[in-house]
């Protein structure tokens, strides 16, 4: 567990007996299923930006068509700086879902320990320890911040060079 998760505050607020471990697990669903619904919210939001990625894009291609009909220069200039602004908020809308998802997901630690097992802590053990076989897990949101940068880098050379 990273330093950043651990903490000298605990989310429990009494021992565990059996009818309080119910409870427990009861809650320990609960949340999971919200970081499960967080991850969901976090796919769709990724959609929906690459969703108007894909239309600006498609926009501005059309736009390069008309080229000898209409002044585009100010229309493309418009629509890269929409699309840089665009991409820029899906970049930290990632980093924000990342924040939530690490809090979330260091509770569901915390809350493990007062469970039978240990599944989320055992399958992050088991990633990471994934040495042997010469693989490095990257996380997601890294790959995920990736896409936007490209789409605002191609914005930028749009304007440059169109």
């Amino acid at each position: 567990m990273s330093n950043q998760l651990k903490s000298d505050k605990s989310i429990f607020n009494t021992n565990i007996d059996d009818h309080n471990r119910e409870i427990l697990i009861e809650q320990y669903k609960l949340y999971v299923d919200t970081a499960n619904q967080t991850s969901r919210l976090r796919s769709q939001t990724n959609t929906f930006f690459l969703t108007i990625n894909t239309i600006l894009i498609s926009f501005l291609t059309g736009l390069s068509e008309l080229s000898g009909q209409i002044n585009t220069s100010s229309w493309l200039i418009t629509a890269c700086v929409v699309g840089v602004l665009l991409n820029t908020s899906w970049f930290f809308t990632i980093r924000s879902y990342r924040s939530i998802n690490s809090g979330r997901f260091a509770v569901i630690r915390e809350l493990e320990t007062k469970l039978p097992a240990r599944i989320y802590e055992r399958e992050w053990e088991l990633v990471l320890s994934d040495r042997a076989n010469k693989t490095r897990y990257i996380r997601l949101t890294y790959i995920e911040q990736i896409i936007p940068i490209i789409f605002g880098f191609l914005y930028i050379v749009l304007v440059i060079f169109g």
